[in-house]
């Protein structure tokens, strides 16, 4: 089967990715430059934490996907998740029905590595903050940031060159498989070269210092 997946943000590229290991040839189409700027996975970091105040659904989903980008940390051999930890504050108390107070409570009761951050002693962790104006928060130990515009490149690059094992493969597709073998094509257009648009400042950074990928119809 072909599978026609339009835009390679970190869902196309992902969801490209998987459908090839599914044994599918997959045609990745993008208005390009890659990372595109405009996209909501292009920047220059992304939080990735469990903390969701009251919101389980997201904690449950964080759980499953810090594993696996220590997981992808080792398969490209690149740290592109930097576990450093996210704290959030407050200048209050935390609260019943408080982001942070709900965010403690589940957080404690999926038994995930925090601190409470309510004394002077654990405020000297953090010298920068001052904690006479910063009373309360909490701080999750397993948790970091993501450098998405480089993920999203790897991940390009991954779904363009991933191999498909043969016992993958539907087995109608196998004999054509020998001769010409399932591959991630990638369609990216080049721009008119009359039409200009100013991008936000950071977004346009991005786009100058990550190279887009040459357009490969395989």
């Amino acid at each position: 089967m072909i599978v026609i997946v339009v835009g390679a943000g970190i869902n196309g590229v992902t969801a490209a990715i998987e459908l090839k290991k599914r044994g599918h040839k997959v045609v990745l189409v993008d208005p390009g430059p890659l990372p595109h700027p405009l996209a909501a996975s292009t920047d220059i970091s992304k939080a990735a934490r469990a903390a969701y105040g009251a919101d389980q659904e997201y904690t449950a989903l964080a759980e499953r996907a810090i594993p696996l980008w220590r997981e992808w940390n080792l398969e490209f051999g690149t740290e592109l998740y930097h576990e450093v930890g996210v704290m959030f504050v407050r200048q209050q108390e935390m609260k019943p029905g408080d982001f942070e107070y709900e965010s403690f409570k589940i957080l404690e009761r999926r038994r995930h590595k925090i601190q409470h951050m309510n004394s002077a002693q654990l405020w000297k962790q953090f010298p920068a903050w001052d904690p006479e104006r910063y009373q309360d928060g909490v701080l999750e130990l397993e948790a970091g940031y993501v450098e998405s515009g480089r993920v999203v490149t790897t991940l390009i690059e991954r779904a363009k060159s991933l191999p498909v094992p043969s016992g993958m493969i539907p087995r109608r597709a196998r004999r054509k498989s020998a001769a010409s073998p399932l591959t991630t094509s990638l369609i990216v257009p080049s721009p008119p070269a009359a039409t200009t648009r100013s991008q936000p400042s950071v977004s346009a950074a991005l786009a100058k210092r990550v190279a887009s990928p040459a357009c490969s119809v395989v």
